[in-house]
C-alpha cells in the first residue's frame, strides 16, 4: 500500500512538473485589449521569458507597452518577496492572491491562481492594467 500511494504520489507531482503553461496570448481578445488598451500597433509577439517563462507583448498606438507572463505558482513566495518593498496593494477577486504594484510609471500585477502566476506589466493607466488583469485572469486555468 505505501508503494502504491508512493508512485501517485510521484506521478502527481510528475504530471504537475510537465503540465504546460497555457498561452498568454490566448488570455485577451483583440477587442478586449482595443477597447480597454487603446489600438494596438501590430499583432502579439509571443516571446519566451529570462527565467524560461511564456510571454506575450503587446504596444498601442500611444506607445504604451503590455506583456503578459505566464509561469508555475512555485514561484509565488519569491515574487511576493522581491515586490514586498514596492508597497503592494492588494486586488481582490482575481484569483487565489493577487497584488499590484507601481515601479516608476509602470504596473505590475502579480495573480496567482491554480498552478500558475499570471504576472502582467505595462507602462499603461492603472485603471486599464487592472480592467486587463481581471479580464486575463478569468480566462486562465
Amino acid at each position: 500500500m505505501k508503494t502504491i500511494l508512493l508512485i501517485l504520489t510521484w506521478l502527481s507531482a510528475t504530471s504537475l512538473l510537465a503540465a504546460e503553461p497555457p498561452d498568454p496570448c490566448a488570455l485577451l481578445t483583440t477587442t478586449q485589449l482595443e477597447s480597454t488598451f487603446g489600438k494596438l500597433k501590430g499583432p502579439a509577439k509571443p516571446d519566451v521569458g529570462v527565467q524560461k517563462e511564456k510571454e506575450c507583448r503587446y504596444e498601442n498606438e500611444d506607445g504604451n507597452f503590455l506583456v503578459l507572463r505566464i509561469y508555475s505558482a512555485d514561484r509565488w513566495g519569491m515574487q511576493k518577496g522581491i515586490n514586498s518593498e514596492s508597497n503592494p496593494t492588494v486586488l481582490a477577486g482575481l484569483g487565489e492572491e493577487a497584488f499590484m504594484v507601481k515601479k516608476g510609471t509602470d504596473k505590475e500585477i502579480y495573480i496567482r491562481k491554480g498552478a500558475w502566476i499570471l504576472e502582467i506589466d505595462s507602462s499603461a493607466d492603472s485603471e486599464k492594467v487592472k480592467s486587463l488583469a481581471s479580464l486575463a485572469a478569468a480566462r486562465l486555468p
